[in-house]
């Protein structure tokens, strides 16, 4: 056995050394954008293994054509340039080397093939609404109006974005979470849309992402927090700006009794409600703790800790897709009995209606300890005692359900 021949280990990725053309030029009449590394990469690197998912060109007609020649790998669109048109090419990271190395970061080439480089376009940040966080890696469109062509970028790992360069006029911009990677909105998948007028500056936008369809909300389960309480979870979140009425619930027994709901609330406003309430309580505390002057000062509070800048989150609170339904008190459910809820008109984020129907059943109502027996005394003391009787305490039943 001896040590494999050839040179030191390469840990090191593939090294993007020169574009053509240059970034921002102008009256481009090649038939590629050509990219040339430092050395020869791997043909069958990205999510596909064909270099195809690698990069994009915007405006896109189509996936692109990729040509690989060892340290070089050209770049065309699916059909032919298109005449006075500005082209943003991006080059993603995960190009590999033949020893396994992946880029890590991705370049993007701004040329135009007129006499001329517009600067405008449109900039933001795309978010998970419902998770309320960022969406990294989202994918973004700006679909130019009345010609249908579609700019098209995708975010970076916090979400941000920018579409272009294009001039002025009329566009439809999506946003949307591509969860299977193949750079297409598939049903399913989060997305948002917005129609902005780019004139002399650029817009600012705030993408929500979240599930949109056309069909309705429905109910998937039902729970009973307790005899007067239901815990609603749909399977579709619902538009925020259409408010909830108790009369679009109905809660009956098999014999056509009704339970009458007083008030239906979303989980997110009834967190809110906690939440201030806490805030009041620590606020009166901390005025009590002002007045009281016969506690002596203590020593100085110590410095906080420095802490990480918080995370971008929307500036709307997450759509509903659980609802807290309250009954009257007189009204309350009965263990170990099956109702049917039906809730009507339920809106979701486009505007679509639906009504559906759960049927859910009532647990076993806890057993109440009985306060009026002897209590039994531990077996050491019954066996301390002669001839005395083994004391041996009855066994637990589990309650569950409603108190």
């Amino acid at each position: 056995m001896s040590p494999v021949p050839g040179g030191p280990e390469d840990h090191t990725p593939p090294k993007l050394v020169s574009v053509t053309p240059d970034t921002n030029a102008v009256n481009f009449h090649g038939d590629a954008v050509r990219f040339q590394f430092d050395e020869v990469t791997n043909d069958r690197s990205g999510p596909r293994q064909d270099l195809t998912g690698l990069f994009l060109i915007s405006p896109r007609d189509g996936e692109p054509r990729i040509n690989w020649h060892r340290s070089r790998i050209d770049v065309q669109p699916h059909g032919k340039w298109r005449p006075n048109t500005a082209y943003s090419v991006t080059v993603l990271p995960g190009i590999g080397d033949l020893s396994g190395n992946l880029t890590k970061s991705s370049f993007t080439l701004v040329f135009s093939t007129g006499p001329a480089l517009p600067h405008l376009g449109v900039v933001g940040r795309v978010f998970d609404w419902s998770a309320q966080r960022v969406a990294p890696n989202a994918i973004v469109e700006a679909i130019q109006h009345p010609d249908s062509v579609d700019y098209f970028a995708r975010a970076d790992s916090t979400g941000q974005f920018r579409v272009g360069p294009f001039g002025p006029g009329s566009y439809t911009v999506i946003a949307f979470v591509d969860a299977n990677k193949n750079l297409t909105r598939d049903p399913g998948e989060l997305w948002d849309s917005t129609h902005v007028t780019v004139t002399n500056t650029q817009p600012m936008l705030e993408m929500l992402a979240a599930q949109r369809d056309t069909i309705g909300p429905a109910i998937s389960s039902v729970t009973a927090d307790d005899s007067l309480t239901l815990r609603v979870t749909l399977d579709k979140p619902l538009d925020p700006n259409v408010p909830l009425d108790t009369a679009q619930f109905r809660i009956m027994t098999a014999d056509s009794a009704r339970r009458v709901a007083i008030a239906v609330r979303t989980l997110g406003q009834v967190e809110a409600e906690r939440a201030a309430r806490k805030d009041s309580a620590r606020v009166a505390d901390s005025l009590a703790t002002a007045r009281d002057t016969t506690k002596r000062a203590g020593p100085p509070p110590a410095a906080p800790a420095p802490q990480e800048p918080e995370a971008p989150k929307p500036s709307k609170p997450a759509p509903a897709k659980v609802l807290l339904i309250t009954l009257t008190p007189g009204a309350h459910l009965e263990p170990l009995t099956r109702y049917r809820i039906t809730a009507t008109d339920l809106v979701n984020l486009l505007g679509f209606k639906g009504t559906s129907s759960r049927v859910f059943a009532t647990p076993k109502a806890p057993e109440k300890s009985d306060t009026t027996k002897a209590k039994t005394l531990p077996d050491s003391l019954t066996r301390a005692r002669p001839g005395g009787p083994a004391g041996k305490a009855a066994p637990r039943k589990p309650g569950g359900g409603f108190r």
